[in-house]
């Protein structure tokens, strides 16, 4: 059961005030899965990530997060909102979690699942987030009556105020759930992987982006289609991604703890890290996760493109071409790459 943001009171919409199992409006369609298939169209109309948070969840307390939970935050710029539901939260402090976007949407992907993924943003208010699903037969009810029942809880915002950076409310949320330290292995591991499985997507994001402009003849986009097949916020989830990990093996030389990481996972660390990686890191660190974004290039490696992304080199407008998409001035043939004038709706939260 869900709100209908578009329904008034007084008005004779054919929703009527909720989406769900009690509404009439489809059922002179016979067909079962056409039924579902029309009342899902619908809801797709009017939900969002925004109504999801301003009608049909509350507010939590960090300390009493669990599996079925969901983290929604906003970007400074006001564009763009992003939910991940919580599947479960590990003894690390950390969460699996899924999530999706328009562009897998287009492409008809499958929703993203993240492991041992980090969660945090300094909520704004209470629209974002830890939240929880009200109950069908709550959704009436002041979120402040379910206080003891079911958990709303206002402390998170406060905290916000005082840990009010990414990386200050990330590791809060971590210290406040884990039961057990991560490991060495298991921190540079998770890095790794984040950093990878980013970069493996950006491949993809990018090719559905040049296959759409492809198809309009490289029209410059609408707000609809830059949302879609944009990556500013994309790109900066990566960047930070490679901050994050560079965080962590500051830790890991500070501690001395190289030798508690697998030997294949310390020379991948070291071709990444290092500032002169000799060849054995360098040949571990482009075998663990290639670039290859196109057949006329060799592919990246993680540091390669970690450098492009620091030097602000790779585009994340649509109407870009590929190579400047990837950081290069130049295509293989040498001929030099012109940057889209088509316009930038919006940018990087940076």
């Amino acid at each position: 059961k869900f709100h209908n943001p578009v329904f008034r009171r007084g008005s004779n919409h054919k929703n009527g005030r909720y989406f769900s199992n009690e509404m009439t409006a489809y059922d002179k369609e016979t067909d079962k899965i056409k039924q579902l298939k029309r009342l899902f169209a619908s809801m797709e109309n009017v939900l969002y990530t925004g109504t999801l948070s301003a009608f049909d969840t509350f507010p939590i307390a960090i300390d009493s997060v669990q599996g079925g939970d969901v983290f929604m935050k906003t970007w400074s710029n006001g564009r763009s909102n992003h939910a991940y539901n919580i599947r479960r939260v590990l003894d690390t402090g950390l969460f699996n979690v899924v999530s999706t976007n328009q562009q897998r949407k287009k492409d008809g992907r499958p929703i993203n699942e993240q492991n041992n993924y980090p969660l945090g943003l300094p909520p704004k208010d209470m629209h974002w987030g830890f939240k929880r699903f009200y109950w069908p037969a709550e959704v009436d009810k002041e979120a402040a009556e379910l206080a003891e029942e079911r958990g709303y809880d206002l402390s998170q915002y406060e905290l916000a105020k005082e840990y009010n950076t990414k990386a200050d409310f990330i590791q809060l949320v971590t210290e406040t759930l884990k039961s057990r330290e991560e490991t060495p292995q298991e921190a540079i591991g998770r890095g790794l992987h984040e950093i990878c499985q980013q970069a493996q997507d950006r491949i993809k994001n990018v090719d559905s982006a040049l296959e759409f402009r492809k198809k309009t003849k490289n029209k410059c986009m609408n707000y609809t289609d830059y949302d879609t097949y944009s990556t500013p916020s994309r790109d900066t989830r990566l960047k930070g991604a490679f901050e994050d990990f560079a965080v962590s093996w500051e830790e890991i030389l500070e501690n001395k703890e190289q030798k508690e990481l697998l030997p294949e996972t310390l020379l991948i660390a070291q071709g990444l890290m290092a500032q002169k990686p000799n060849r054995d890191q360098e040949e571990a660190l482009a075998d663990y996760c290639p670039i290859k974004f196109s057949a006329d290039q060799d592919a990246l490696d993680l540091r390669e493109l970690g450098e492009r992304l620091k030097e602000g080199k790779v585009s994340y407008h649509p109407n870009d071409g590929l190579w400047l998409r990837w950081g290069f001035e130049k295509d293989p043939d040498g001929k030099k790459q012109v940057r889209s004038k088509c316009k930038e709706w919006y940018g990087t939260e940076e």
